[in-house]
């Protein structure tokens, strides 16, 4: 008896497959972040406004020297008929409000009906000198802030 061969099967060989890579996922579409709005301020108030009482004020002659705090007002009583000016004298620190380029120069009208300010004090202790050019005669005047 004669036996028989094994047949033996070769095994062919398997392609290995390239695994095709998966494309990258798109990333997720990112989300535009809001714009930060920039937060309202609350607009300041108009200069000169204060909570509460206002300061006090001074009433001077228009002629004659005074005393008075840095802040408050100053209402110049019985300024002639056409008013008058009040200015810097040249070199000397300017005691009030406004403050403008020398020659600092402020009107002091003849009527002041409701006794506002003309001006206020703009400085801290000191004497100062200014001129009223309607008291000639009388001139310099000293402003003192204690």
């Amino acid at each position: 008896m004669a036996k028989k061969k094994a047949k033996v099967k070769a095994k062919a060989k398997t392609k290995t497959k390239t695994k095709v890579k998966a494309k990258a996922k798109a990333k997720a579409s990112v989300k535009a972040k809001p714009k930060v709005q920039a937060k309202t301020k609350a607009k300041p108030k108009a200069k000169g406004r204060h909570n509460g009482p206002p300061p006090p004020s001074v009433t001077p002659g228009m002629c004659d020297p005074f005393t008075a705090q840095t802040g408050w007002g100053v209402i110049w009583q019985s300024p002639p008929i056409g008013g008058c000016y009040v200015s810097q004298i040249p070199g000397d620190i300017w005691p009030f409000t406004p403050v403008v380029p020398p020659p600092n120069r402020l009107f002091v009208p003849q009527l002041n009906p409701g006794q506002i300010p003309n001006t206020h004090i703009a400085v801290g202790s000191g004497s100062y000198q200014v001129n009223v050019e309607c008291c000639q005669n009388q001139m310099p005047k000293t402003v003192t802030v204690p």
